[in-house]
Parts: C-alpha cells; structure tokens; sequence
C-alpha cells in the first residue's frame, strides 16, 4: 500500500522558563504522553513544550500556493480553533 505524504501544520505551545522555589526544570525531565488526549508535554529551553496531534492533521499548503520557494522552518499564523481540540 502506498501512502502519500504531505507536510501538516503542527501545533505547539512554549512556557517561559519555569522555576519554583529555586528548582527549575531539567533536561533530563521525560516526554509525558496522553495517548487517549493526543498530547504531549517535554523540557524546552527550561520552560515546557506543550503539543497534540490532531485527529485531523491541517495542510501547511495547499495545492493552489505550493511549497513557497523561500519557505524553511517558518512558524505559521495561530489558528487557536484547531489548536483547542
């Protein structure tokens, strides 16, 4: 069976630093994963990234616009909507 790929957005969300009564958050903190929410919670710069995976993925680009010729690792607009689920 063949699958085609196509490049999704990818929700997430970065906490600043985060230090509670001189404790900060370490590298060595595991990824935690809600299997049944979607989500997933790691350490980031001492703060937490905070992501899900979306029961309907969103193209980064239609077939219409392509792949911009310039386009690398650019973030792209909010769309909180998609996001809450």
């Amino acid at each position: 069976m063949r699958i085609p790929a196509h490049p999704a957005e990818h929700y997430f969300a970065i906490t600043a630093p985060i230090n509670l009564q001189g404790v900060s958050i370490e590298a060595k903190l595991p990824c935690v994963r809600d299997f049944d929410a979607g989500t997933y919670a790691r350490e980031f710069s001492e703060g937490l990234l905070i992501g899900g995976f979306e029961p309907e993925a969103k193209p980064a680009f239609t077939d219409k616009e392509g792949i911009p010729s310039n386009w690398k690792d650019q973030e792209t607009v909010a769309d909180w909507g998609h996001f809450s689920e």
